[in-house]
């Protein structure tokens, strides 16, 4: 990426720059090339950043022998249990009726000892 001069760029132009990167950061020709790209960052964060890096590439040897993403290493945000259960609304019992509290102005307590009474 030549010429590109990020800090000059409009934030439009810097999602599809960070789009692209994406895209070459998960495209790979062969298991080799996988490799190869998984072993640099392990050694770069080691060496660099004296840090672990999270996502090394594992082969599990898939059907034809090749896996280029290992899903063990990826930590799922959301299992079944943390998902939130859709609004159904016959599923529940409707409330029963309260009817409306009476109303006496003139009284000390105007709620009928529902409600405080109004500071003065």
């Amino acid at each position: 990426m030549q010429g590109i001069k990020l800090g000059e760029m409009e934030a439009g132009d810097m999602l599809d720059v960070v789009h692209f990167l994406f895209e070459e950061d998960v495209a790979f020709v062969s298991e080799e090339q996988a490799q190869a790209q998984s072993g640099t960052r392990t050694r770069l964060y080691q060496d660099l950043y004296g840090t672990v890096y999270k996502y090394p590439y594992k082969s599990k040897g898939g059907a034809n022998g090749r896996s280029y993403i290992d899903d063990s290493v990826i930590d799922e945000p959301f299992t079944k249990e943390d998902l939130p259960k859709p609004f159904d609304p016959r599923a529940q019992a409707p409330k029963p009726f309260v009817p409306a509290t009476k109303l006496n102005p003139d009284a000390a307590d105007p709620f009928g000892g529902i409600l405080d009474a109004p500071i003065r």
